[in-house]
């Protein structure tokens, strides 16, 4: 009975030390998914000033190619302009030439 006793307190020796390997190996596990989890959350923070920062270009972009069109119709109109300026300047001469 004695042996017994011994026997089972060397089990639960045996136990306690597993557990406590155990225990250490989850918690080497948590540390290291709590660091993967910061790298994420890192990545993700860059992901979204990058994503905004495309955004606001693509906005400038829109409003740079705006400006384009709009330079490209004036210039349309002061060409059709300048090819009649020609005949009022003609008829300007000849009506102030009398």
């Amino acid at each position: 009975m004695f042996f017994d006793i011994l026997e089972n307190e060397k089990k639960i020796q045996q136990i306690m030390k597993q557990h406590s390997v155990n225990i250490k190996n989850e918690k080497a596990v948590i540390n290291d998914l709590k660091r993967k989890i910061k790298c994420y959350e890192q990545q993700s923070e860059q992901t979204c000033q990058a994503l905004e920062a495309a955004s606001r270009l693509t906005e400038r972009i829109d409003e740079k190619e705006m400006m384009i069109e709009k330079m490209k119709e004036e210039c349309k109109s002061n060409s059709t302009l300048l090819e009649t300026l020609p005949l009022k300047i003609a008829t300007w001469l000849f009506c102030t030439s009398f």
